[in-house]
């Protein structure tokens, strides 16, 4: 519906009137909406190697109008292909949908977490000591 996105949108008088004792004069302009913001806190995960890929919370502040998040994709390092390796992990999100609007209504700031998966230590052995 017209001026419930973000946009520049037109200011007019419609079918509006004051009446038949009134003059009724509407200045044209216009209104303009911009995003609102949008925080999305990524929770961290530690994991062993091999262990499955853990559930992520996504804390979202800052959604309006009853809003919620539909389709995100989480992002590792930048990349959507989950690791796995060993590792630290910066772990981020990809904001697509939501219930009432599209993502451009939103200025979206991500607060990431870390996914540290745990895996073996590298034995170094040296015939030369014994070790």
């Amino acid at each position: 519906e017209t001026g419930e996105d973000v946009g520049e949108y037109a200011i007019e008088s419609g079918t509006l009137t004051a009446g038949d004792n009134y003059l009724l004069t509407v200045r044209a302009g216009t209104f303009e909406i911009t995003p609102a913001p949008l925080t999305i806190a990524v929770g961290s995960a530690y994991t062993a190697w091999g262990d499955a890929q853990p559930e992520f919370t996504l804390t979202p502040v800052g959604l309006v109008d009853g809003d919620s998040l539909l389709t995100t994709t989480l992002l590792f390092d930048g990349s959507p292909v989950a690791p796995t390796t060993p590792g630290t992990y910066e772990v981020g999100v990809e904001l697509g949908a939501t219930a009432l609007g599209d993502a451009s209504n939103y200025d979206v700031e991500v607060s990431t977490g870390l996914w540290i998966i745990d895996g073996p230590t590298a034995v170094v052995i040296d015939p030369a000591s014994g070790l």
